[in-house]
Formats: C-alpha cells, sequence, structure tokens
C-alpha cells in the first residue's frame, strides 16, 4: 500500500511538474505572438508611412513620369523593340527563334 501511494505521490508531483513547464512555455508563446503581432507602435508608423508613399506614386505615376521626358523616350523605345521582338517570333514560330 505505501509503494502504490509513493507511486502515486511520484506520478502526481510529475504531472504537476509537466503542467507548470507547459503553462511556462504557454505563456512564453503568448508573449512572443504579441510582439511579433503587433510590433509596436514605431513599426506601424513605418508601415503606415510606405503604405501613403505607396497610394501616392500609384495614383500620380503618370504625372511624376512626365516630369522625366528621357525616362518616357527611352521606356518608348524599348517598348518598340520588344513589340518588334514579338513580331518576329510569331513569324518565325513559337518554337524557334531568330538569329541577330
Amino acid at each position: 500500500m505505501a509503494e502504490a501511494d509513493s507511486r502515486l505521490t511520484t506520478e502526481s508531483l510529475t504531472r504537476q511538474r509537466e503542467g507548470a513547464t507547459l503553462t511556462d512555455q504557454i505563456n512564453r508563446a503568448e508573449k512572443r505572438l504579441k510582439l511579433s503581432a503587433t510590433g509596436g507602435l514605431s513599426l506601424s508608423a513605418v508601415g503606415i508611412f510606405w503604405l501613403v508613399i505607396g497610394t501616392v506614386l500609384t495614383t500620380f505615376s503618370v504625372e511624376i513620369a512626365s516630369l522625366f521626358p528621357a525616362a518616357i523616350q527611352y521606356h518608348e523605345s524599348t517598348l518598340a523593340e520588344d513589340m518588334r521582338f514579338c513580331a518576329m517570333l510569331a513569324v518565325c514560330g513559337a518554337g524557334s527563334y531568330p538569329t541577330p
């Protein structure tokens, strides 16, 4: 009988330790999750800044590009070259490429 009581006490202590360890691990995981989810106010401010910058640049892309006429001319010339190359591919067939 004493042996069974000793075994039960040992098992009970082991389960209590495991429970305390698991509780501690859960608490640490919750803290890490909160830190990664929120990231602090500074991270949110940086995110809002880049969101606003991206929205402005996307909305006014044509107006901004018109400030750089050389870039527009370069883009139009490369676009024309790409269209000529695609036309050559269509004439030659999808599997063969023209030789320069």
